[in-house]
């Protein structure tokens, strides 16, 4: 087998890992996914012992993604030096076209599918402390104009990210930082001969079983390697120099790219990486996951149900005891007889089950509250109480939540990080192409030319809207007290019902709304026969007035008469004399 020399990035990688492994990060990382998924007896000889498992651990952590998530954000660009409302005409122009971006930025975060990227990344922070974005450019993607190529978001765990100085949590401060992934031979090599790279060192791009150091239990477990169809790690390393950032790919021994400006032709310093915590921890790049402080609690919760149920296995039913000289055999067959040698008396007895201290329920009962207390997972915040005063509720949830702030701040960095990022790429890589971009809920085209926009300095804020879970309660309280007060119609309920709520809305209006239209005809038909009622019932009433002032002779002629015809003639008598009749 041929010799090669390790890569200096390799040697980077093999540094972090040293110093990852003294801080226990992988064996740690992988008991949290091991609890969080109910793998919690992994590895412990029970000796017979049952295995329960009390998962309060995910259903907390769920509980905190989902609040943290529960609120709509999106990025909101602005630029340095220029106010909201500016006069010069320059100024006018880079403010229409930041709005394009915000806009656009919108659009983009639909599609890169961020919502469920971040609802991730806390996921991996809960378990491993650290969560990560890694913005890469593809040349390879179709735009539908003759510019091709965008930039791409991938989720990186917090054991794959490794930094130049692992005492600074500034990401922008990093002397370098290194990416690590794993990919099938076959396209390493494939990259490295399209890049030219010298073929002896393209074979050294072999199947490995570096796996080890990946996050969680199943991470270690890949398919057998057959020929250039196994994996093999690679390293993506990110350094700044001269004001730019610089980039190169490797493996252990191939160096598949090498010194790539991130953004040839400008001057663009910022790293294509956010990382964040889910608590910080001095002097270390690495953050502190929430499910450590939740297992010990765990471990003790599920064994002392484990105990409880062994006892009860063992001796919550009482036992019979008999006298073996008397009687050869016991049976619990229900009316089968049971031959006894000499007299009966004394030759049985029922031992009673033994006594059991209740009170340690108590102590797992308090145990499970306590733990949900202390880490906010109150049953008020998880929803496990009865809905009496929703208003009250929803005021102990905000309160519950209340922990998860400084958690929710650090994921607004982050997300602001990667609007910076984001911006970077468009303003460094699109030259003169097509974009969509959100003005409220309507979208719309424009076409832009970043050249002249790209020494702009942009700001990036999170504009956070009201929680989708509190809204919508408020919203259905507020519509319901409409609707009793006949405020507002049925349909005008069922158009405002927070969507999702109830199933074949649509439809549901559309016939609601027939059967107004079909009530409101009625009514109006109703409305015109009264009134063509009331008008005949006024003209009876003249013509009846009219016939008093006719001689006895014309009266009897017209009463002689059939109704249709008397009325025509009645009515004829009074125009010749000048009478008004309605109708």
């Amino acid at each position: 087998m041929k010799k090669w020399d390790n890569t200096s990035e390799w040697n980077a990688y093999e540094s972090g890992k040293t110093y990852n492994e003294k801080l226990d990060l992988y064996t740690n990382t992988d008991l949290n996914w091991d609890f969080y998924k109910g793998n919690q007896w992994a590895g412990i000889k029970t000796a017979g012992l049952p295995c329960p498992v009390f998962n309060i651990s995910r259903s907390s952590i769920n509980y905190f993604i989902s609040s943290i998530m529960s609120q709509h954000t999106k990025m909101v660009y602005s630029v340095e030096n220029i106010p909201d409302n500016p006069e010069l005409e320059e100024d006018i122009e880079v403010v229409e076209f930041v709005k394009y971006l915000s806009g656009y930025a919108e659009i983009k975060w639909e599609k890169e599918k961020m919502d469920f990227k971040l609802r991730q990344c806390l996921l991996d922070g809960a378990n491993s402390g650290d969560f990560c974005i890694h913005t890469y450019w593809n040349p390879f993607i179709k735009t539908g104009q003759a510019e091709k190529g965008d930039f791409e978001t991938e989720l990186v765990d917090g054991v794959n990210v490794m930094f130049g100085n692992p005492n600074n949590t500034n990401v922008e401060k990093q002397p370098y930082i290194l990416i690590i992934g794993r990919d099938m031979v076959s396209n390493l090599k494939k990259e490295a001969e399209a890049n030219k790279v010298n073929k002896d060192l393209i074979e050294s791009i072999e199947p490995d079983i570096n796996y080890d150091y990946q996050a969680g239990k199943y991470g270690k477990y890949e398919l057998e390697k057959r020929d250039n169809d196994g994996k093999c790690l690679y390293l993506i390393k990110y350094w700044k120099k001269d004001g730019k950032v610089y980039w190169n790919k490797s493996t252990k021994y191939c160096p598949i790219r090498k010194d790539v400006e991130l953004h040839k032709g400008s001057d663009a310093d910022r790293y294509p990486v956010a990382f964040g915590n889910w608590e910080m921890v001095k002097n270390c790049y690495h953050g502190n996951p929430v499910m450590s402080g939740i297992i010990p609690n765990q471990i003790i919760i599920n064994q002392m149900f484990a105990m409880v149920t062994y006892w009860m296995r063992m001796n919550a039913f009482g036992k019979t005891c008999y006298d073996a000289t008397r009687i050869s055999a016991w049976t619990n067959t229900i009316g089968k007889a049971i031959p006894v040698m000499g007299d009966c008396s004394g030759v049985i007895q029922q031992l009673q089950a033994g006594s059991f201290n209740s009170g340690i329920f108590e102590i797992i009962d308090k145990a499970i509250k306590y733990t949900k207390d202390f880490i906010g997972a109150s049953d008020a915040a998880l929803g496990n109480i009865r809905p009496e005063n929703t208003s009250a509720i929803i005021a102990v949830q905000k309160a519950s939540s209340v922990p998860l702030e400084n958690i929710q701040k650090n994921l607004w960095q982050f997300v602001e990080d990667i609007g910076l990022i984001w911006a970077e790429f468009i303003l460094k890589k699109y030259v003169n192409r097509k974009i969509s971009y959100k003005v409220g809920s309507e979208t719309k085209v424009t076409q832009i030319n970043t050249e002249k926009f790209r020494d702009i300095l942009l700001q990036c804020k999170i504009d956070v809207g009201s929680s989708n879970q509190w809204s919508e309660i408020m919203a259905m309280q507020t519509l319901d007290n409409l609707l009793l007060n006949n405020k507002i119609d049925v349909v005008q309920y069922l158009e405002r019902v927070p969507g999702g709520n109830i199933p074949k809305l649509q439809e549901l209006i559309n016939e609601k709304r027939q059967e107004l239209e079909q009530v409101k005809a009625q009514q109006q038909a109703q409305i015109q026969q009264k009134q063509a009622d009331e008008e005949k019932q006024v003209a009876y009433e003249q013509m009846a007035s009219f016939m008093e002032t006719l001689s006895p002779q014309v009266q009897a002629k017209l009463k002689a008469m059939p109704d249709v015809d008397m009325e025509q003639a009645v009515m004829a008598l009074m125009k010749q004399s000048g009478g008004n009749i309605n109708g």
